[in-house]
């Protein structure tokens, strides 16, 4: 009967140890890579949906302050400013972390983005279209039809019913 030799090891040898070491560290350079990547997109995708949150806010309250319910005029957790009533024109409001909309510059402490609210001709004498524009960050101004230093935005027009 033979017996084993004490220098005959069963475990991994150094050159198979280092190219799974090798082929490890290629994978993980390659999933760190994507880290920036992926980080700006949910950074964008969490932004924007701020800012379609901020403008389905932005109609619900025109929509209230054009429209009585029964029970009362409509209940917006963040009303819009006085200053925003109905033929009033064009007004830049300034859209904080928390929801709120300001009159003001976008350069308010902890503002997120800016909102634009145009209100358009009116369409057989009771029909007032509105269009809403929000932008993101703060610091984009409206130019015109577009909106300068903004990183992106999002648009809509609502129709309402004038009384």
């Amino acid at each position: 009967m033979k017996t084993p030799s004490p220098y005959l090891s069963r475990g991994f040898s150094l050159i198979e140890v280092v190219l799974a070491l090798g082929i490890v560290s290629f994978a993980l350079m390659a999933i760190v890579g994507m880290l920036p990547v992926a980080l700006t997109t949910q950074r964008d995708a969490v932004n924007q949906a701020f800012a379609v949150q901020a403008l389905n806010d932005v109609s619900q309250a025109l929509r209230g302050a054009y429209r009585l319910t029964p029970g009362g005029p409509y209940k917006f957790p963040a009303p819009l400013p006085a200053s925003m009533t109905a033929g009033s024109g064009n007004q830049t409001l300034t859209l904080s972390e928390d929801g709120l909309l300001t009159t003001g510059g976008g350069s308010a402490l902890g503002a997120k983005g800016v909102v634009h609210i145009e209100q358009k001709a009116v369409i057989a004498a009771s029909i007032q279209p509105v269009f809403i524009s929000v932008a993101w960050p703060a610091s984009a101004v409206r130019s015109g039809d577009e909106w300068d230093k903004a990183q992106g935005s999002v648009d809509a027009f609502v129709y309402l019913n004038l009384p």
